[in-house]
């Protein structure tokens, strides 16, 4: 079936009712959507502009001028994520200052919306492997000072694009474009080839994952301090033997 809508306000003009003051539901409903698309004007353009600025200085940094380590290469490839949708931001400024219509074609329809969803699973997995690599520095920290290196994050960074591009690949099939009233092209998803696919089901393992990282984090931070007090007690007491 096909899921689009060209979005029209919920009240129609000839059910608007008055209001208690001056104006009609309808009126007020329209002056709250355009303040609503003019704020989000604002906060994309502000994100566009800190986000493309900010995340390339991070890219240059990190990429060229740091040495090169596993946390550079954590902040390298979160960075990169960043970047890529902070700078397909301009399309859906123009998108919304348009009235929601669509005139850059079918590809960048899909491109874009890809891009976001991209940028989206590719940042959760990558702050689920960061918070996977400190629980096993803390927890077994031999084993990772033997084993852990940037080529290695490398490997698994790239691993983790993969599987975000795998993720976000369905956008590209299901993102389309149509023309509905009054000339209006609308970018939407057409799920006229499948309506079974929810991104909301691949995010439940990178949350119970940081999750249990944290948790064993507590539990080791909290046997660290136990067994410090421990020795601190005990070489206080052998200290008072002695002076005895």
């Amino acid at each position: 079936m096909e899921n689009f809508s060209s979005s029209p306000s919920p009240f129609s003009a000839s059910s608007a009712a008055e209001l208690p003051g001056n104006g009609t539901v309808h009126d007020h409903d329209s002056g709250l959507q355009r303040s609503m698309h003019v704020l989000s004007m604002v906060v994309y353009s502000v994100a566009c502009l800190l986000g493309v600025t900010g995340n390339g200085l991070v890219i240059w940094i990190a990429g060229f001028k740091m040495k090169k380590t596993v946390n550079s290469v954590w902040f390298l490839n979160l960075a990169i994520a960043d970047f890529i949708f902070t700078f397909f931001l301009p399309l859906s400024i123009a998108y919304t200052a348009l009235g929601f219509h669509w005139p850059f074609g079918k590809l960048l329809c899909k491109l874009n919306s890809t891009m976001a969803f991209l940028n989206m699973f590719a940042s959760v997995f990558l702050l689920t492997v960061i918070s996977m690599d400190r629980c096993v520095a803390v927890a077994f920290p031999v084993w990772s000072r033997n084993r852990r290196s940037p080529e290695l994050a490398a490997r698994v960074a790239l691993g983790t694009w993969v599987l975000a591009l795998l993720l976000s690949s369905p956008y590209l099939v299901f993102r389309d474009t149509a023309v509905g009233s009054r000339n209006v092209t609308s970018c939407y998803n057409n799920f006229a080839l499948s309506d079974d696919y929810t991104s909301e089901r691949t995010l439940v393992f990178p949350y119970a994952s940081t999750r249990f990282c944290s948790i064993t984090l507590g539990k080791v931070a909290h046997k660290t301090t136990a067994n410090s007090s421990s020795v601190n007690r005990k070489w206080l007491q052998n200290a008072q033997i002695l002076q005895d």
